[in-house]
């Protein structure tokens, strides 16, 4: 019953608290409420309005006693998990108002006052006042955490609570925080005396998950969901057989939901079998629809994979099973992202209608909203401007319920709501503007300022760590829209720059938060410091995950970063760094360029940039020119004659655009499929691009404002033996490190010494390295890709990605070390990229497999230029020239065009400084070191 306790309550609010005293025999208004209680509890089965008298009257008759209060938080304080149940929103509110409990803040404990504020924003919640039901759940885990009440089970419900108070406006990267924290809470004090609470914790935080793509994160929360319910089943708990049955439909539910971000049929068909089977043998009609939407979740996860056959027959079961208007409407709208996914508009377009003409529509029904949205997007002409621009404005009005100045639309308006629905929104809204704008200028800029909106919530959505699946595909989608949106208008060189600034920070700064953190933790770090933290990452990445053992590692890491913070105060490592692209472009000297390019959800941009100048052009559409480089690429590692007539045609779709205003020298910025093109080897009028510019690259624009922080001196070159091993011998490794040495001295760690502990134990110690040596390449799994030192020992990507090395320049002779697995929204993770995040400032990498003889040739000529001190990027162009001037016969790209530079291009300084070095790293070594390991 919804007001069960209230006997107790009764009871409770009767007695003295104070234990010293005897208790006084009951008032008559005790006497007199307990009779009437009592008459409740027996109306209530046969007619419950009289019922509903009865206790109010009760209510009202003991309300007066002094100490009420107290004794309904007594009560509660064991209970707070049953609250949904036995407390109820209506009676919450009675309870506020006819106590005036904002009278009575001071209520004794601070367990007592967590739970008041608890309590008032239970309330404010069921108003619908979300932001009032968070400040006073924030207030309530306040006073928890200011107490230190963490193992109480008060503080995961507040939590919870507010988390999903954030979930519903929209707020959904403070809902996982708070979903996170609770879960971790009720796992770490609660899993066995609070099975309801943690079966919703696992449900919430797999929802965040799935939202967020977090697959790494979710996929171990789903393993434990897993073991959980299993012990559920199992008896290990003291439950009842409903609430198992309960517990079964969220589990079965949940997993489905979170399987979206990597749907398997075997894994979907072997979960639909099991949940059929508890559905049908439990048959709870009150948790049907989590059957019905586990087929709504399939249908999904096989449409992202484009098995558009197997999508619709989930989603023809789901409109089979559906018995409410609103989840026909639902398996209609289905449909229509059956057919857009297949590009028939047509058909899009008519499911849309369906699904609108399926029910009545509450006002602020977010389902309504979407729906307008698509079915102006489909209709969007210029001819029908005025039609389907007020069909978005006034769904949007409707849904919001206030009028809104759609043109100078702001996160006010829409109540602060960050969330993936509202990127949607405003990008659809965008997108219906722009293409009912034709020349209208007012039209087109409500567009961009739509459409910068989304990125403005994409911006705090996105918590700056690396990218996802479903982060990379809203992230391309609203680039594109913007990106169109720009190419549209003409704007100014300032607003250009404005909005390349926000793009630009809406990408993945993974990568740049890493290197400039190892760069700052290096400017002033000791050396047994940077070599305890290095031996500690090396073990954490070879031990089992989730174990005691990982904890240990990762809190010595802690401490280590700790005492890295204080001998470097500009040193955090949870900062994210800003940068500023006017800043990188006035850096830039005067034959210098910059080429951006941009890869969306279906098109491909590219920007130029120079000092004040920016241009952006639209190249065209993003499949048939990822064909066209895979055949590219295949004809330049396969020695094809034919490559350069798909070189031409590349040419011209990827830099005849932008060919009249190329510098002498280009950094190019590469994303997606690009960055396995050379772009050197594109050819105009039969000559390649290459021999007339300088061309390095870049992971992203931001790198192009870093200045390498000198710490030491020298080149340091390493050539294993590979004999009586696994990987064939490279008979030219230890000959190119000497062909280096006669041009500039330096230390080498040749054949048996090339070892990997000699090679950590190196780093810090030299400017420059030479890695002559085998690379092992895992395209499917990036983590297991290594560089191989002598007797077959590997540096996996996993370990090399969390070294701290302070090295101007990396050069890798290895083949194909700029070739890696595709990891979506962060780029190819290659070794080269490996070395970046480990704070390398430039790196030397290969495309493919180049041979002994001609990588030789390639790297003399490259360390004289490099010698004769020119920067890293001229010196390679001129190493290639050269290379290609001594060997007509070698004309074809791939023998002189594998090698690229990525980061900082500044001149190298070769020289050592001094000797000192040599005895730092002899040391540790030992006799067979000192026997191998000399300086040329």
């Amino acid at each position: 019953m919804r007001f069960g306790f209230f006997l107790v309550f009764v009871i409770l609010s009767c007695s003295k608290n104070n234990q010293e005293e005897p208790t006084s025999a009951p008032s008559e208004n005790c006497i007199k409420a307990h009779d009437l209680y009592a008459t409740y509890d027996s109306l209530s089965a046969e007619n419950d309005s009289l019922a509903q008298v009865s206790l109010h009257e009760a209510i009202e008759t003991i309300q007066e006693e002094p100490n009420a209060v107290d004794s309904l938080f007594k009560y509660l304080e064991p209970r707070i998990t049953y609250l949904g149940d036995n407390f109820g929103y209506d009676t919450t509110q009675y309870y506020f108002e006819k106590y005036q409990l904002e009278k009575k803040k001071d209520l004794g404990t601070p367990k007592s006052k967590a739970l008041y504020y608890y309590l008032k924003g239970y309330s404010l919640y069921h108003n619908q006042d979300y932001n009032g039901s968070i400040d006073n759940h924030n207030t309530a885990i306040e006073i928890l955490d200011k107490n230190g009440i963490e193992d109480d089970i008060l503080l995961p419900i507040i939590l919870g609570e507010a988390g999903f108070a954030y979930w519903q406006i929209d707020i959904e990267h403070k809902s996982k925080a708070y979903n996170t924290r609770a879960h971790d809470l009720l796992w770490k004090y609660h899993q066995k005396n609070e099975p309801s609470a943690m079966v919703s914790s696992f449900m919430n935080l797999l929802q965040n998950m799935q939202e967020y793509g977090d697959w790494e994160n979710g996929q171990q929360i789903l393993h434990n969901f897993e073991e959980y319910f299993a012990r559920l089943q199992s008896g290990e708990f003291d439950i009842t057989e409903e609430q198992l049955q309960i517990f079964g439909y969220k589990f079965y539910y949940s997993k489905s939901y979170f399987l979206v971000l990597r749907p398997d049929k075997k894994a979907y068909t072997q979960l639909l079998a099991e949940f059929t089977a508890w559905h049908q043998r439990h048959q709870l009609d009150s948790y049907f629809d989590h059957y019905l939407y586990a087929f709504d979740s399939m249908g999904y996860g096989m449409l992202n994979e484009k098995h558009f056959d197997e999508a619709k027959a989930y989603f023809d079961k789901m409109l089979e099973l559906a018995r409410s208007d609103h989840n026909k409407m639902k398996a209609l709208s289905n449909y229509a992202s059956l057919y857009y996914a297949q590009d028939m508009p047509d058909l899009m377009l008519e499911y849309t209608r369906k699904s609108l003409a399926e029910k009545s529509f509450e006002n602020n029904d977010i389902s309504y909203l979407i729906l307008k949205l698509t079915e102006a997007k489909l209709m969007a002409k210029p001819e029908n401007a005025s039609e389907v621009q007020s069909m978005v404005k006034n769904a949007i009005e409707r849904f919001l319920d206030k009028e809104i100045d759609i043109k100078n639309m702001s996160l006010d308006d829409i109540n602060n709501s960050i969330s993936n629905r509202w990127m949607y929104i405003l990008n659809s809204a965008s997108a219906v503007y722009r293409k009912s704008a034709g020349d209208n200028k007012e039209y087109q800029q409500t567009a961009l300022s739509l459409s910068q909106l989304s990125l403005k919530i994409f911006l705090i959505y996105y918590e700056k760590g690396t990218f996802n699946f479903p982060l990379d595909e809203t992230h391309k989608t609203i680039n594109e829209e913007i990106l169109f949106n720009v190419k549209a208008a003409n704007f100014s060189q300032t607003q250009l720059l404005d909005i390349l600034e926000k793009i630009e920070n809406g990408s993945s700064q993974h990568l740049w938060n890493s290197f400039l953190n190892k760069n700052m933790e290096n400017l002033n770090l000791p050396e047994n410091l940077l070599e305890e933290k290095n031996r500690l990452q090396l073990k954490l990445a070879n031990i089992k995950k989730n174990t005691p053992e990982e904890t240990a590692i990762k809190d010595s890491i802690s401490t280590a970063e700790l005492e890295i913070a204080k001998q470097n105060k500009s040193f955090d490592r949870n900062s994210y760094h800003e940068f500023s692209v006017k800043k990188i472009l006035d850096g830039l000297k005067e034959n210098q360029s910059i080429l951006r390019y941009f890869v969306t959800e279906n098109e491909v941009f590219a920007t130029y940039a120079h000092k004040e100048m920016v241009e952006l052009y639209h190249l065209g559409d993003k499949d048939s020119l990822s064909r066209s480089i895979d055949t590219y690429i295949q004809q330049i590692r396969t020695l094809d004659a034919s490559w350069e007539e798909t070189s031409t045609y590349l040419f011209d779709k990827l830099i005849a655009p932008i060919a009249e205003n190329l510098k002498e020298q280009i950094i190019i910025i590469p994303e997606s499929f690009l960055q396995e093109l050379p772009f050197e080897t594109l050819t105009s009028n039969g000559e390649p691009i290459g021999l007339k510019h300088q061309i390095s690259y870049a992971h992203g624009i931001q790198f192009l404002q870093h200045e390498s922080q000198k710490k030491a001196s020298g080149l340091l070159s390493i050539a294993p033996n590979y004999q009586n091993s696994k990987y064939l011998n490279i008979p030219e490794n230890v000959a190119e490190t000497e062909n280096i040495a006669q041009i500039t001295p330096t230390y080498e760690l040749l054949n048996n010494a090339a070892t990997k502990a000699n090679f950590l134990a190196s780093l810090g110690k030299y400017n420059a390295y030479h890695l002559a040596m085998h690379a092992h390449m895992d395209t499917t799994n990036y983590e297991s890709s290594s560089l191989v030192f002598s007797n077959d020992e590997e540096l996996k990507f996993k370990e090399l990605y969390n070294l701290n090395f302070p090295a101007s320049m990396v050069t890798l002779s290895a083949c194909n070390t700029g070739v890696g697995q595709e990891l979506v929204g962060e780029g190819l993770m290659s070794l080269s990229r490996a070395l970046t995040y480990a704070g390398v400032a430039s790196v030397v990498h290969s495309l493919w497999r180049i041979p002994d003889t001609e990588t030789a040739e390639l790297m003399k000529h490259f360390y004289q230029n490099m010698k004769n001190g020119e920067a890293k990027n001229i010196a390679l162009s001129n190493a290639k020239r050269q290379f290609i001037k001594e060997n007509p016969l070698k004309q074809h790209p791939f023998y002189w065009a594998g090698f690229v530079t990525v980061g900082d291009n500044s001149p190298v300084d070769l020289e050592a400084n001094n000797y000192w070095w040599l005895l730092l790293l002899l040391l540790p070594i030992g006799y067979l070191a000192l026997r191998s390991f000399r300086r040329s």
